[in-house]
């Protein structure tokens, strides 16, 4: 059984092979239609003991925020028993932005509390 670390395809355990190389995350995504992209959702699903216990803040953007995906995802990352930190972004990028960095620049003071957040947990 795959929950069990019983992995059968050289993809997979390459995967997991990554994921267990790092001691947290930073889940950066669009939303799609209130939701998360299928293949993030995939590459989530296709381990589960690995993801548990790992601290991990999200930054989700989108034409309207990404509220609804935020929401969306945060049940997954309760589902796979993932420490969710307490700074998580939500950006709103418009249909017609060229540039993202000033958009990314407006929100520094987050970006600055959510590298807090993980020094904090040295």
């Amino acid at each position: 059984m795959p929950a069990k670390n019983n992995y059968q395809l050289e993809s997979t355990k390459t995967w997991q092979s990554t994921v267990n190389q790092y001691d947290g995350f930073i889940i950066v995504y669009p939303q799609y239609n209130w939701g998360y992209p299928a293949v993030l959702k995939n590459a989530l699903d296709t381990l589960y003991t690995e993801w548990q216990g790992k601290p991990v803040s999200t930054i989700v953007f989108g034409s309207h925020g990404g509220f609804q995906a935020e929401l969306a995802m945060s049940l997954v990352l309760q589902g796979l028993h993932m420490h969710k930190l307490p700074v998580n972004l939500s950006l709103t990028v418009p249909l017609d932005a060229k540039n993202l960095t000033d958009i990314i620049a407006s929100h520094q003071s987050d970006i600055d509390q959510l590298t807090q957040c993980f020094e904090q947990l040295d």
